[in-house]
C-alpha cells in the first residue's frame, strides 16, 4: 500500500494516488485517484469561490458563498470576499435598484440615471428610461405647477377647466 503520510497536502496531480480531497491540487479525490474539479461535484475546488459556483463555473454563488467580484454572486453584491444581500450604499447596481444605489426601494435617482417610473427619480420624471429634469412639458405635475405642465411661477397659464392656485394661473384670469 502507498505511504500517504509522506505526501504534502494538495500536491498530487490528476491521475495520481490520493487518500483524501486535500491531497490533490484539484481538491478532488475519487476512488483514491486525483480527478479534475468540476462545477457539479458538490465541493468548493478548482477555481471556484463557492461550492460549484464562481468565476470558473456558470453558476452564480448564493449569499454566504465566496466571491472575487459582484458578478460572481446571485445578488450581484460581494463584500470582503463573500456574496451578501445588496444594499442601497454598496456602489453597485443590484437588487431592485434601477441605477447604482438609487431607484425603487432606494433613494430617488439624479437626472440622467436609469429609471423605470417617475418615483425612481428625484424630479419625479422618467422619460425613455432616464430621469429627467422637471419642465413645463414633462407630463408630470411638479415644480411650482398648479396643474400638469401649466400654472405656477415657471409655466404658462392653464386652459379653462384646469386646476389653478390663483387667477394668474388661468388663461381666463
Amino acid at each position: 500500500a502507498p505511504d500517504y503520510a509522506v505526501w504534502d497536502a494538495g500536491t498530487r496531480q490528476v491521475g495520481q494516488l490520493c487518500e483524501q480531497h486535500a491531497d490533490c491540487v484539484s481538491g478532488s479525490c475519487v476512488e483514491q485517484r486525483c480527478v479534475e474539479a468540476t462545477c457539479n461535484d458538490g465541493r468548493k475546488n478548482g477555481g471556484e469561490t463557492g461550492t460549484d459556483c464562481g468565476p470558473t463555473c456558470s453558476a452564480l454563488c448564493p449569499i454566504g458563498q465566496g466571491c472575487l467580484s459582484p458578478e460572481h454572486c446571485e445578488t450581484n453584491a460581494c463584500a470582503e470576499g463573500v456574496c451578501v444581500l445588496p444594499t442601497c450604499s454598496d456602489g453597485v447596481k443590484n437588487g431592485s435598484e434601477t441605477d447604482v444605489d438609487c431607484g425603487d426601494i432606494c433613494a430617488p435617482c439624479q437626472t440622467g440615471s436609469v429609471c423605470e417610473v417617475g418615483s425612481d427619480c428625484q424630479q419625479g420624471v422618467c422619460v425613455n428610461a432616464l430621469c429627467q429634469a422637471e419642465s413645463c412639458a414633462d407630463g408630470v405635475l411638479n415644480g411650482t405647477e398648479t396643474s400638469v405642465d401649466c400654472g405656477g411661477s415657471d409655466c404658462g397659464q392653464c386652459a379653462d377647466g384646469e386646476p389653478c392656485g390663483s387667477d394668474n394661473d388661468c388663461v381666463s384670469g
